[in-house]
């Protein structure tokens, strides 16, 4: 073939390519986010704390279209497709149907992570005519570690120490702490945590001086002031160290927070020094007969009430014990029953300051009952599936067990307080209707349980069955990644009735399992981070939110009927 035949073939193909971009720029077809057979997700993979492009990770696209529950990432493998980054931290999924997927991500060293993502939320990548679906940008948090020493008062490495890790959390619309999991200092005393997601954490070590001796006194010496039955131990040796946390604290109440950012790795030592431990009496109650009671010790951290380790009670004479080793400060004393057919423990509260304390733990209060008959919304009795838990104020699990073939829940050794109540059956939160106590309704459905005695309620709930469907949008377009939030009429009447989701690139959201009754819908622009379910937060928004009522008996989905309007936080 000659030069000229070169040259007119190319001039050829020259006009045959610039008809067909004449013909798609008039036609519209195919979109810049389509091709032939379907359409293309596609964008950049980077590091949420650096912003350089990630090489080498997996990212999945997953059909989300007939999602049945809030879990977008629980979907079936084979509805699943992948494709690894290049340099650039680029990534394309070509052929794509028409439809909505959900987009993630994993690298090593790096948090596994969703499109837009907050908490268990994400936005799902809709395909179709005027949406944008291949200049998406994925960002992944890189791993954090938390690590440090424990350290003695002379500065040395203690092995074996008890570490704790806590996290600042925020899903139930509060702030609350929760345990995220326990480490024991080697050999050289030092700890780690790794793998954590960003966030806001706190930690506490524990341990035994393991040169510390607590003896007790002899039965023969039953006078707090008689040291004649005393073993004579070296006050330098009688100690314990204190439960201590970041930044030497030793009550919760003054535990530092430790932000902790993707990618960081933070040393944070922590110091245990001794103090004089106390030899604590305790008088119960008890006979040879139906056995005697033995006190335990429990102390306040930052989720609650943990046992405290101690050298056990001795009993020094009949229903009378020492505890040794223990440090000052605030307990909760607990004593088991004393009637051979009762399981409700007694408690009651003590601040520990001196050596050789007294105190009468017979007069300690028993805990209460709750007997919870438990009813389904049509009348029936609830099945054995069904579960009740009691939740502190500040979203605690207090309590929690079954019912019964008669579709009752015998709660037992419950402090006294006033709980929240949730009803769960096996595969999800059921909505309370309705919490009776001796006939009086309780608007906020909860539960005040008083000492020694059994408080009686009757719940009513529901299966809740329908989906509430909608979109939201921001000055007339579609606002993706916004917290969207299902607020009950009565807000303080329980936070099981809340429903929460993340809108998806075309605004659209989905509230699942929603109970009957009436409610506003509302989204908030960057609203993660408030306390939603708090009546006087979320009530400020839910005069500009759209109102909806699903109706009793209704099942399927329900759509709203106009678009959300967005709201600044």
């Amino acid at each position: 073939m000659n030069m000229s035949s070169l040259r007119l073939r190319s001039l050829r193909l020259t006009l045959l390519a610039v008809s067909y971009l004449e013909i798609v720029i008039v036609t519209g077809q195919p979109s810049p986010a389509q091709t032939q057979g379907g359409y293309r997700i596609a964008g950049t993979v980077l590091s949420a704390t650096s912003g350089a492009p990630l090489a080498d990770a997996r990212i999945f696209i997953v059909d989300v279209s007939t999602r049945q529950n809030q879990d977008r990432q629980n979907q079936d493998p084979k509805n699943q497709k992948s494709v690894v980054t290049k340099e650039d931290g680029r990534f394309a999924f070509t052929q794509v149907p028409a439809g909505k997927y959900s987009l993630t991500g994993s690298k090593r060293g790096y948090e596994s992570g969703a499109y837009e993502q907050h908490e268990e939320y994400a936005t799902a990548i809709v395909t179709g005519a005027g949406l944008d679906t291949e200049n998406l940008t994925l960002r992944l948090q890189p791993s954090a570690i938390l690590s440090g020493t424990v350290l003695d008062e002379a500065g040395d490495p203690i092995r074996g120490a008890n570490v704790t890790l806590f996290r600042q959390d925020h899903n139930l619309g509060i702030s609350r702490i929760l345990r995220m999991g326990n480490s024991e200092t080697d050999d050289i005393g030092t700890y780690e945590f790794a793998g954590l997601a960003p966030g806001t954490y706190f930690v506490s070590a524990s341990a035994n001086p393991w040169y510390a001796v607590h003896t007790a006194r002899s039965s023969e010496s039953n006078n707090p002031g008689d040291n004649s039955g005393e073993v004579n131990v070296d006050p330098s040796l009688d100690v314990a160290y204190q439960t201590t946390y970041y930044q030497d604290a030793s009550e919760p109440d003054a535990a530092l927070p430790i932000p902790l950012k993707g990618g960081d790795h933070l040393e944070v030592p922590l110091h245990l020094n001794p103090v004089a431990a106390l030899h604590l009496r305790f008088h119960t109650a008890g006979s040879p007969e139906n056995g005697y009671q033995v006190p335990t010790l429990m102390r306040p951290t930052l989720d609650g009430n943990d046992f405290v380790q101690t050298d056990g009670a001795q009993m020094i004479a009949p229903n009378e014990w020492e505890i040794s080793g223990v440090v000052p400060g605030k307990y909760v004393v607990r004593v088991p029953p004393q009637e051979p057919n009762s399981s409700n423990w007694s408690e009651m509260e003590a601040d520990f300051t001196g050596n050789g304390e007294e105190m009468d733990a017979s007069q300690a209060e028993p805990s209460g009952e709750v007997s919870a008959r438990i009813v389904m919304q049509g009348g029936e009795t609830a099945s054995t599936d069904v579960s009740i838990e009691l939740l502190s104020a500040k979203g605690q699990p207090v309590a929690g067990v079954g019912v019964n073939k008669q579709g009752v829940a015998e709660l037992r050794n419950v402090t006294p307080g006033t709980y929240n109540v949730i009803a769960r059956d096996i595969n999800k939160i059921l909505a309370v209707l309705s919490l009776s106590t001796d006939g009086h309704a309780s608007p906020e459905h909860t539960v005040t349980v008083t000492t020694g005695s059994t408080t009686s309620v009757t719940i009513r709930v529901a299966a809740s069955t329908v989906n509430v469907e909608g979109f939201a949008e921001k000055n007339g377009k579609p606002s993706s990644g916004v917290m969207v939030v299902l607020v009950p009429l009565h807000p303080n009447s329980g936070r099981e009735l809340f429903r929460r989701d993340q809108t998806d690139l075309d605004g659209s959201f989905l509230l699942h399992d929603v109970a009957p009754g009436d409610y506003t819908v509302v989204a908030i622009e960057n609203g993660w981070e408030l306390d939603w379910s708090e009546p006087g937060v979320i009530g400020y928004y839910a005069q500009h939110g759209q109102p909806v009522t699903v109706a009793v008996g209704k099942e399927g989905s329900q759509h709203l009927s106009s678009r959300i309007q967005v709201q600044s936080k």
